[in-house]
């Protein structure tokens, strides 16, 4: 079934029509599919005012027939809502693992962020994974092993701080110095 401006039914660019890379509806296909800005989308979405009934409903009815969610992160922009922080480990098994998601979710918490943890050791996609904590987070810090590049690419404009990085670091690092622990 075709949306408002037909995205659901043709291909363009390679890619499912009204969905960015990862597969996701975004906010820019919305505005697409009912001839309207992407600030207009937020203002419908978000209840605001400066927009006409008939404008909020053509917006509301492209949001649904694409199936589109709003970024909670996007909205926590508009409304002032709390930040969200990614944090990527290798394996929950390591005993490592658990004392740094301990540790990351306490300093996390003291400043006002939530923390979404991804388990890469043990997906089975953790590209997939990976894309989807960076689509919902504000920041991201982890253990990103041999896969850094390609995942720090995967996160775009995503800020991260990579654990133990292998190698030089491809962006902000904190280097673990295990000399304590062997000892």
């Amino acid at each position: 079934m075709a949306g408002p401006a037909g995205l659901s039914g043709s291909r363009a660019a390679g890619r499912e029509p009204g969905r960015d890379p990862a597969g996701r509806v975004t906010i820019h296909d919305v505005a697409a599919a009912a001839g309207v800005s992407r600030q207009t989308v937020t203002r419908a979405m978000n209840g605001m005012p400066g927009i006409s009934e008939e404008t909020k409903r053509r917006v509301l009815d492209a949001a649904d027939q694409l199936a589109y969610r709003p970024s909670r992160f996007g909205r926590g922009l508009v409304t002032g809502g709390d930040h969200q922080l990614g944090l990527v480990v290798d394996d929950l098994r390591n005993p490592w693992s658990p004392e740094l998601a301990a540790a990351v979710v306490r300093i996390a918490a003291a400043r006002g962020w939530n923390v979404s943890l991804a388990d890469v050791g043990l997906a089975a996609d953790s590209d997939r994974m990976v894309e989807a904590l960076g689509a919902q987070t504000d920041a991201v810090i982890g253990t990103l092993g041999s896969r850094a590049a390609e995942w720090i690419a995967r996160l775009g404009s995503v800020p991260v701080v990579e654990l133990d990085p292998r190698g030089d670091p491809l962006r902000a690092a904190v280097q673990l110095d295990p000399s304590e622990a062997i000892e």
